[in-house]
């Protein structure tokens, strides 16, 4: 299409403008048929601040830029506006009127609006200015698109709340994208991004999405990243990825601060992705959330990483207030830890029903610290169900308060826990609950392929009627080889009942230690399916179908007579003595019976004490060592001294060798 750019001021004068210019300053050409080059390119320098506006129109100036085909046929007329400020970063502020400035593009009929392009070092919205593309017709909203090289910070001077970068539909049109590259980004303020679709908006294709590049994120005040529907049009995407694929995504979250894929109408929420190669690392009293507050179901919350660390308070949420259904929350990670009150959580505080939670973790899993975990919960006055939680890490580390819950304090039913692992252990307080108020308890199912270890207070429980109500205890079914809990430290496993029926344990292991059934709850460490006013669970605890005792043979309980064995020892066999057998004593082989005793020549074999009829059949005449007599015992003397002989040896004498000293003539005069 061949287009013309004017730039005009706020009182709608012309400053610069352009129609066509030669090959490589324009947009490359917008029709490949076109051999004469129709792009316009305006370049110009701002002397002061203030309310500019970028006009596209056809060559003559005149209406909007028309549509062009070589074969005569009409095609919708679209285009992209290009902006570039180089080396400079764009700055925008409030002018003197009070009319804010910025970067805009809209259609308010059947036309499509154009994209906005930022490419820049550095880009700074300050004190009001914004960069907006929206429809208020049948035609699309454009996109904006920033590229910085080095930094984007949006919002200083931001009071109001207000959005800085936006994108808008309120009609049949569909919104266009935001999306944003650089390697650190800033939102500070109140300042707002919002991809929206009005509850006029009829659109029935996705909402205007927002994917945020970028390797470091602050979110430096109360403000706001939103991707909503408030009507019936679906909300858009929301994603933080790292910039240029970097490994490392960390996004910090000032209390109060948010991201958000919502509807408030009947339109279905947006999804909220999140992912880095390597790490994640989110800090803060911020919220990440899919929200439904109307009768559209939430978006889905999915985090995929090798390593996953949130700490210091920071929420991931997907919740619903109304009678559409909450998001769900997937993890897909290699770690996960989670410290200092960090909770991933699914809510309902209406009668839809709250999401579920899935953490496909590869090694390891740590949980740490008072409201730190993983909950999925029903609010008081709610009616809807709790959502679920599954996980399977190889090891499970849950500590110093922290826990998983799949409560209902409404009328709803609890949700379900299900956890596969290699090792389990909960220390200080920890804690697996599928409690409920006044409705069914939840069921908690572990699988534990070694060890399930409990210490200092901890609790497995699936109690129902915490508000002294109705509704049945839960089910506990535990699978592990071995279950070690310390027995004076009240670590309890627990499916109780106040009106209701206490829930079942079914417990599948190998042994268990220092835990013990009990009716009722102790201070030691118990396992009790109890209900104050109905009728108690059944507790039933499996150990393998193997006898340990089997195989094993009852040993003889009289001693065996000695003598009775060496009865016939040398019977006549094969015409041989003990059939040719023999056992020979060779003695102590020489050796002296202490060292006070000198060495003898002690015989080296000791006759064979024969039974004297065996041996008269035999008529063999036993073995005789003689022994030569001596009455010579030589007299034990000390070491004396040694002598040499010429061959080297050394000889210990009992006598000392008289020495004689020689003298030197060079002794010095002191010497005696």
């Amino acid at each position: 299409m061949n287009t013309k750019l004017t730039l005009l001021d706020s009182q709608g004068k012309e400053l610069a403008s352009n129609d066509d210019t030669f090959h490589g300053l324009g947009a490359g050409g917008s029709d490949t048929f076109i051999i004469l080059q129709q792009d316009p390119y305006l370049r110009y320098t701002f002397t002061q601040g203030g309310t500019y506006y970028i006009q596209v129109s056809n060559f003559d100036g005149q209406g909007v830029p028309s549509g062009y085909d070589p074969y005569g046929n009409n095609k919708e007329t679209s285009y992209d506006l290009q902006i570039s400020l180089e080396p400079n970063p764009i700055l925008a502020n409030i002018t003197n009127q009070g009319q804010p400035s910025g970067i805009f593009a809209y259609t308010t009929g059947a036309g499509k609006a154009g994209n906005i392009n930022l490419n820049t070092t550095d880009l700074k919205l300050e004190s009001g200015g914004s960069i907006s593309a929206f429809t208020n017709g049948s035609g699309n909203g454009g996109a904006i698109n920033i590229n910085a090289n080095n930094l984007v910070n949006l919002g200083v001077g931001v009071q109001n709340f207000a959005p800085v970068v936006s994108v808008e539909t309120n009609n049949a049109g569909k919104s266009g994208d935001i999306i944003i590259n650089t390697p650190n980004f800033i939102l500070s303020e109140t300042a707002r991004i919002t991809a929206t679709a009005t509850k006029n908006a009829t659109n029935k294709e996705q909402g205007g999405s927002i994917t945020l590049n970028a390797s470091k994120m602050d979110l430096a005040g109360t403000v706001g990243i939103f991707a909503e529907t408030q009507g019936a049009a679906p909300a858009g995407t929301l994603k933080l990825n790292s910039f240029n694929n970097q490994n490392i995504l960390d996004l910090t979250l000032f209390p109060g601060s948010i991201i958000s894929a919502s509807t408030s109408g009947s339109g279905n929420g947006g999804d909220f992705q999140i992912t880095a190669p390597e790490t994640i690392n989110i800090t803060g009293q911020g919220k990440l959330a899919v929200e439904s507050t109307g009768t559209g179901k939430a978006g889905n919350i999915f985090i995929t990483t090798k390593n996953l660390n949130i700490n210091d308070g920071v929420k991931i949420t997907a919740s619903t207030t109304n009678s559409g259904q909450g998001g769900n929350i997937n993890i897909n990670a290699n770690t996960l830890t989670a410290n200092n009150g960090a909770q991933f959580l699914t809510t309902t505080s209406g009668i839809g029903k709250a999401g579920n939670i899935t953490v496909n973790v590869k090694d390891n899993i740590t949980l740490d610290g008072t409201n730190t975990g993983l909950f999925a919960n029903t609010e008081k006055g709610s009616t809807g169900d709790s959502g679920s939680i599954t996980i399977d890490p190889q090891t499970f580390m849950i500590k110093n308060g922290a826990g998983i819950g799949v409560n209902s304090q409404g009328s709803g039913q609890g949700g379900n826990i299900s956890i596969e692992a290699g090792t389990l252990t909960l220390d200080n307080n920890a804690v697996i609950n599928a409690a409920t108020a006044s409705s069914q308890g939840g069921e908690i199912t572990l699988q534990i392929q070694d060890l399930l270890f409990m210490n200092h207070n901890s609790n497995i429980t699936a109690t129902a009627g915490t508000d002294q109500a109705g509704g049945n205890g839960g089910n506990i079914n535990i699978y592990a080889p071995f279950i070690v809990a310390v027995p004076y430290e009240n670590n309890d496993i627990t499916a109780n009942a106040y009106q209701g029926n206490g829930g079942n344990i079914k417990i599948n292991t190998n042994q268990i230690f220092g835990l013990q059934y009990r009716p009722q709850l102790t201070n030691e460490s118990d396992i009790t399916a109890s209900s104050q006013f109905g009728v108690s669970g059944d507790v039933v605890i499996t150990t393998p179908g193997v006898d340990p005792t089997s195989g094993l043979i009852n040993l003889p309980t009289s001693l065996v007579n000695i003598e009775s064995l060496n009865k016939d020892v040398c019977a006549i066999k094969d015409g041989k003595v003990a059939g040719g057998s023999s056992f020979i004593i060779t003695g102590k082989g020489g050796l002296p019976a202490d060292t006070e005793e000198s060495i003898t020549n002690s015989p080296a074999l000791v006759e064979w004490e024969n039974n004297s009829d065996v041996v008269a059949q035999a008529n063999i005449s036993p073995v005789k060592v003689s022994q030569k007599a001596t009455n010579y015992h030589p007299q034990i003397q000390q070491v004396q001294g040694w002598i040499i002989t010429p061959d080297g040896k050394v000889i210990l004498t009992a006598d000392s060798q008289k020495i004689t000293l020689q003298t030197d003539k060079n002794n010095l005069p002191d010497c005696k």
